[in-house]
């Protein structure tokens, strides 16, 4: 408030680009006790608004290699609102509208609506651990998919998901898709 007085916001304008990007890098350590991470270390000031235009050759995490990856992010003390995000991975490309924000000390929220192109379905039951299921396994899947996925979903904060409050409504369509 000594800056800007008591109700005056801040927006920032800006961009982040980065030929390689480990997510893991910005998570706490495997096996670190998650309840010591202050979830406030990268919380901006309720009155300051950063406007970034993001740019990534390279992001990994764990097993994921996603290319190409940009858009625009919104980041607040309540979270991060990503409008036109796109990206190339699982042999596709993806689109992406939604908002990503700290539910509590241990658990985040994302919600949003993905638009796929051409994933491979392999892959993406591959690279998400089945979705947290045993019904419908990766190794008996093939073929690519494509459509929208709307998505409510809550992770902890190492992104390990919680399947049982994952909620999706995809409307796609599978081409030379197969089911062994």
């Amino acid at each position: 408030p000594w800056l800007m007085g008591n109700d005056a916001k801040m927006i920032v304008r800006g961009s982040i680009s980065s030929n390689y990007l480990a997510i893991a890098d910005w998570l706490p350590a495997a096996g670190q006790d998650s309840s010591n991470h202050d979830p406030g270390h990268y919380r901006l000031p309720d009155n300051v608004e950063a406007k970034v235009h993001v740019a990534c050759r390279e992001l990994v995490y764990e097993d994921m290699d996603i290319k190409n990856l940009q858009g625009e992010l919104l980041v607040s003390g309540f979270g991060i609102v990503f409008n036109r995000l796109t990206a190339e991975m699982f042999r596709g490309s993806m689109t992406a509208n939604g908002r990503l924000f700290q539910e509590n000390e241990s658990q985040i929220s994302l919600d949003g609506i993905f638009d796929l192109e051409g994933i491979d379905i392999k892959q993406l039951f591959d690279n998400t651990n089945n979705f947290g299921q045993d019904y419908i396994m990766a190794v008996n899947l093939a073929g690519t998919v494509s459509g929208q996925v709307k998505v409510n979903s809550f992770w902890n904060d190492d992104l390990t998901p919680d399947f049982d409050k994952l909620f999706a409504i995809a409307d796609i369509s599978i081409v030379e898709g197969e089911l062994n």
